[in-house]
């Protein structure tokens, strides 16, 4: 089956286990938090033949008015002592300034145990998506969320500022704006970031494709493989096991280049 999933803020934990069916709970991430309970009543799942497709409405934009202050909070928690405006926000909630005090929410909790070789394609603000086995593809799409995928044989990734983690896979297709990228065994794989650092720490197959514009790449081959890398400012290093050939095809214009070859 094809799990698809839409949703904002919240936790994703995808569970593969022998089951002939999917089961699905939903729960807020904050105990009492009224709007996560309003948008998981308001939750629809569709089912088209194979396909199970869960979508979680968005949170209404949540305005703090007062004064001169005037914050539009659309989803989850505003970030730790950040200073909108004249007012100090912690955890979601205004505690100086003239705005009016109150607290955002949203975070859903979602908990998917799915039959053995379940597909997954998510899309999510801000939810990060952890899974614990095996999945044939992953399709995730994602502005600020974390990815983190234990094995797939397929992967393609794309957030702004995500970090992107797979422990092991197939062929991977990840780009991300600002996310930083950490591989672990793979076969095929292809990374774009902007300032996000890219980490391959374990590359097992033949041919991959970096490329970066101040981020960092790093890559190390196990087996004879043909690497392409490119940055703009970030460095390069690609290392590789003793007796190991690599071809590498890599340049950057004002950072640091380290290949086998030099």
């Amino acid at each position: 089956m094809t799990f698809e999933l839409d949703m904002a803020a919240g936790q994703v934990e995808i569970l593969l286990e022998d089951r002939e069916r999917a089961e699905i709970r939903l729960e807020p991430m904050v105990a009492g938090d009224e709007v996560a309970a309003d948008l998981i009543s308001r939750a629809r799942h569709i089912s088209r033949g194979s396909v199970l497709d869960l979508r979680i409405p968005h949170p209404e934009p949540t305005v703090l008015a007062g004064g001169n202050t005037v914050i539009h909070q659309s989803f989850g928690n505003v970030v730790q002592g950040a200073v909108v405006t004249g007012a100090v926000i912690v955890n979601g909630q205004i505690v100086s300034g003239n705005g009016v005090s109150r607290t955002t929410g949203g975070g859903v909790k979602v908990t998917a145990r799915l039959p053995l070789r379940s597909r997954l394609k998510a899309t999510t603000v801000s939810a990060n998506v952890v899974a614990n086995e095996h999945l044939p593809t992953v399709d995730f799409e994602s502005t600020s969320g974390d990815l983190h995928i234990s094995y797939a044989d397929r992967l393609r990734a794309h957030t702004i500022s995500g970090d992107i983690t797979v422990d092991s896979a197939e062929a991977v297709d990840i780009e991300t704006t600002s996310g930083d990228v950490q591989i672990g065994p793979v076969f095929h794989l292809q990374a774009r970031t902007v300032s996000g650092d890219i980490d391959a720490g374990h590359f097992v197959g033949s041919h991959a494709q970096l490329k970066s514009v101040s981020g960092d790449v790093a890559l190390h081959a196990k087996y004879n493989a043909e690497v392409t890398a490119r940055t703009v400012s970030g460095d390069i290093r690609i290392t590789a096991r003793d007796g190991v050939r690599v071809t590498t095809h890599a340049k950057s214009v004002s950072g640091r280049v380290r290949t086998p070859n030099n």
